[in-house]
């Protein structure tokens, strides 16, 4: 019986070793904003809330978006380039949570609810009750090792 139980635990170890890094590989590579993607990922709330925008605010969070660019390298270290800035540091995956800890000392757990090689779901808010405007992001890939 013990020598089964050892045999489970050394198979479960070894599927969550091999999901880890068939999730880490997938994420390997250059990744932007799908705009549209996003979009329809807004809950009731949030999408009340980009509808009343005006055509320049809307105009103005698509190109906030389109410009971000997310690298993460095989190294486990991350940059995400958007207008006002870079940010750089390390990324690790954690059971089904892409965690970012940036350079700054911000840590942030990004839950990952679709992983392809050229589409990252991810769900980075996970309080229905917080007012930004979107708690789910689409990414798409320019570049996949």
């Amino acid at each position: 019986m013990k020598i089964l139980t050892i045999f489970c635990v050394v198979i479960s170890l070894h599927g969550s070793f091999y999901s880890y890094t068939q999730s880490s590989k997938k994420i390997i590579g250059t990744w932007k904003v799908d705009v549209t993607e996003s979009i329809e990922l807004m809950n009731a709330d949030q999408r009340a809330k980009y509808d009343a925008f005006d055509k320049a605010t809307k105009e103005q969070v698509a190109d906030e978006l389109k410009n971000q660019t997310y690298s993460f390298q095989s190294d486990n270290t991350f940059s995400i380039r958007t207008l006002q800035g870079t940010s750089s540091g390390k990324w690790d995956i954690d059971a089904k949570n892409l965690v970012l800890s940036f350079s700054s000392g911000k840590v942030t757990s990004n839950f990952i609810e679709k992983s392809t090689k050229k589409l990252l779901m991810l769900r980075i808010i996970d309080d229905p009750s917080s007012e930004a405007l979107f708690h789910r992001i689409a990414l798409y890939s320019l570049s996949n090792n």
